[in-house]
């Protein structure tokens, strides 16, 4: 074959490929492209295909390559009048689309306290809600052309939007006496500091150096959260611990210095992940990057054997420490199947997760590939009898019915029959006292909500965990430590600074941002990029590399998982900042002991009376919150609402910046990969707020069963 020929093979090749590509995506995107223009370019496909079989020397050749170049930059230009373009009037829809249902929102969120959310968004309204926005989906399917829309699926979203966006005014008019009147009472100036951070956090989108820089400020940012906290701890505890002066051993015992451990220790799992980011090729001085042979791809460093041993160890240790305290919790007790699997599927799940990383990168031929990729599907499998026990049984409870039946306890040194005469005798004595011994004894109702959440995450994470290599498996745990000291330390913070039930639930605002800044911020801890070229497609084949299943959906799914790891464990378990305060004062009395015994009774002021009947109801932990369900769905409803809210800020945020520099040199570089990555990532926000919300629906209606069958049991 002439040099000419293998030239001319492979320009033909490359050629063949656009143009299969091009008419596949012309048939399934109608509408695109004119019919003129595609019958025009199959023509000169046709003719392309008959010339290549005529060329025998040279300068047919230069002659064919210079056509098929000039056909190929037609279909470019083509291409790019539909891809890259600014169509100011989208654009505009976009952003007003995106600022009104974000402003009502936030209007009538944050100005309504969770009780009047409750009554605000009843059942029958929703329902209503859903027709008009189905009446309105189709009126914009049918009608796309009359109010000039491009396609039909435009004409849904631009219906819809406005008719949501119509009922969220609705519901802001319907309630402005009472929003006025909350809003008024809210200090102009409050949470300064926590707002700064946020704004911060918003403004990065609005400069290249910034994005390329983003997880060094999102480092600084959460450090900067975490101080915040903390100095909110050591302002509101030191008062309640410590009466008049300051005692060194006492301050050695204390709750608070402990907590300030704890944030120093979180701020030093922040300060390691920076050995775990990612770095872009726009940053020439970054260790871990490398372009010699990459073609200007970025590249990891490989782990070495040490990390991968890390990583396991790390792996067994997380999971032992969730198991230990689940059992402190009380909540493994038991045989039914829901608590087995919360006892020994994490431990399997921990296993098969180290062996998988150790097996999948290692250099050892005689292990089969079906073997490896089993221990994959055995967390796959483990996640999906989580799923389907949160939707059937998902509460970790036991309890027992006392009876005439049951052993007595009898000591080695005491006569038996005595023994059993008086309880004969205490029993048919007093009816009163033979009904409290046949009260139902329920174990693990003071974590009940927690420890369902934490087991749904705990098996979410080893999902999330297989999916992801050595270092960002380490940045992963890093991260759920890091979620562990804010929660310890907000609940403590919650608590002390509480003045009725529904501030409990509500998570302080400087809590708030902490969570959702760590949730954007194990984005970059596990060793991800904004950038499309640094995907981590591998994540598509763990678990089917040998040929099991060739969905799309299931690769693209495993991917995104991959990707948004962060965003998807956070917010799923975003109840754990209302939960954790019960939780914690029912397992650590002392959180509620320092305050009543330290406090300073003498003068009887409002707070730590109220601070003391707040710990009375505490220490039944977190079955007050089913005593009050109303008030904590709406509660529950409120806070994801809010993450929402926050990341609706972001989404916005990154569209005006996208829109003021759409004529930037770095536009595609830089900007519209930020922006894609954070659209796709407040649909993947969304997905797991809801499933949070799902978790706990579902938890409250089984407890409300438990509650009910248990009193059945007594009365028969």
């Amino acid at each position: 074959m002439a040099k000419f020929q293998a030239l001319l093979l492979h320009a033909w090749q490359n050629a063949h490929q656009m143009y299969l590509y091009f008419f596949n995506y012309a048939l399934e995107n109608k509408r695109t492209f004119s019919v003129d223009e595609l019958d025009n370019m199959h023509n000169e496909y046709i003719l392309f295909t008959h010339r290549v079989k005529t060329v025998y020397n040279e300068l047919a050749f230069k002659s064919v390559v210079r056509d098929l170049n000039a056909n190929m930059r037609l279909i470019l230009n083509t291409c790019r009048e539909i891809w890259v373009k600014f169509d100011a009037v989208q654009m505009s829809q976009g952003l007003l689309f995106t600022l009104l249902p974000i402003f009502f929102a936030f209007m009538l969120i944050n100005n309504l306290n969770a009780l009047e959310l409750y009554h605000t968004f009843t059942l029958r309204g929703i329902g209503y809600t859903y027709l008009i926005n189905i009446a309105a989906g189709f009126f914009g399917y049918r009608y796309f052309k009359s109010f000039s829309f491009k396609s039909e699926e435009h004409g849904v979203i631009f219906s819809t939007h406005l008719i949501s966006t119509l009922v969220l005014i609705f519901h802001t008019l319907q309630n402005w006496r009472t929003i006025a009147s909350n809003s008024s009472a809210v200090r102009r100036f409050g949470n300064m500091p926590t707002r700064v951070i946020f704004i911060i956090t918003i403004s990065v989108f609005f400069s290249n150096s910034f994005v390329i820089e983003e997880p060094k400020i999102l480092s600084y940012l959460l450090v900067a959260c975490i101080l915040l906290l903390s100095y909110e701890v050591l302002q509101k505890c030191l008062r309640s611990e410590f009466n008049k002066r300051l005692k060194w051993s006492q301050l050695l015992r204390s709750i608070t210095l402990r907590l300030l451990l704890f944030s120093v220790l979180a701020i030093i799992f922040v300060r390691y992940t920076y050995t775990l980011f990612r770095c872009r090729e726009e940053q020439g001085n970054c260790a871990d990057f490398s372009n010699n042979n990459a073609g200007g791809f970025s590249l990891k460093r490989p782990a070495s054997g040490k990390t991968y041993i890390s990583a396991v160890v790390i792996i067994v240790l997380y999971s032992t420490l969730c198991r230990l305290y689940l059992r402190h919790s009380g909540s493994l007790t038991g045989g039914s199947p829901n608590v087995w699997l919360a006892r020994y599927g994490p431990t399997i799940a921990s296993i098969c997760a180290g062996g998988h990383l150790l097996l999948a990168h290692s250099a050892v031929k005689n292990v089969k590939r079906a073997h490896i990729d089993a221990m994959a599907l055995v967390i796959y499998g483990l996640m999906l009898v989580q799923i389907v026990v949160v939707c059937v049984s998902p509460l970790l409870t036991f309890y027992v019915l006392p009876s005439f039946t049951m052993p007595i306890q009898i000591k080695p040194w005491d006569n038996i029959v005595p023994q059993i005469f008086k309880k004969i005798k205490r029993m048919y004595d007093d009816a009163e006292s033979r009904m409290n011994q046949m009260d139902v004894m329920v174990y693990g109702l003071t974590t009940v909500y927690s420890s369902a959440t934490i087991v749904f995450g705990l098996f979410l994470s080893m999902v999330l965990i297989v999916l992801l290599e050595a270092h960002a498996t380490i940045g992963m745990i890093s991260c759920v430590a890091i979620a562990v000291v804010i929660i310890l330390v907000h609940s403590t913070l919650r608590y002390r600074t509480a003045e009725n039930f529904e501030n409990c639930i509500q998570p302080t605002f400087t809590g708030i941002i902490s969570w959702f800044l760590l949730a954007h911020f194990c984005f970059f801890a596990t060793s991800h990029q904004t950038t499309l070229s640094q995907i981590d497609w591998r994540a598509a084949f763990v678990g089917r590399t040998s040929g099991l299943g060739n969905s799309h959906l299931i690769s693209g799914t495993l991917v995104i998982l991959n990707t948004f790891c962060g965003q998807v464990f956070f917010f799923s378990m975003y109840n754990l900042l209302s939960v954790s305060t019960f939780a914690l004062c029912a397992l650590f009395p002392k959180l509620i002991k320092s305050t009543s015994a330290n406090g300073n009774t003498t003068n009887g002021s409002n707070a730590n009376a109220l601070n003391e009947g707040i710990g009375v109801d505490m220490m039944r932990g977190e079955f007050v919150l089913f005593e009050n369900e109303g008030t904590f769905l709406a509660g529950s409803f409120k806070l994801a609402v809010q993450f929402l809210i926050l990341q609706g800020v972001k989404v916005f945020c990154a569209m005006i910046a996208c829109t003021i520099h759409c004529r930037h040199l770095m536009v595609w570089k830089i900007f519209a990969p930020r922006f894609i990555y954070e659209g796709i990532g407040t649909f993947v926000s969304l997905t797991a707020l809801v499933v949070g919300y799902f978790v706990i629906l579902r938890i409250n209606r089984a407890l409300d069963r438990l509650i009910f069958k248990t009193n059945k049991l007594k009365l028969e």
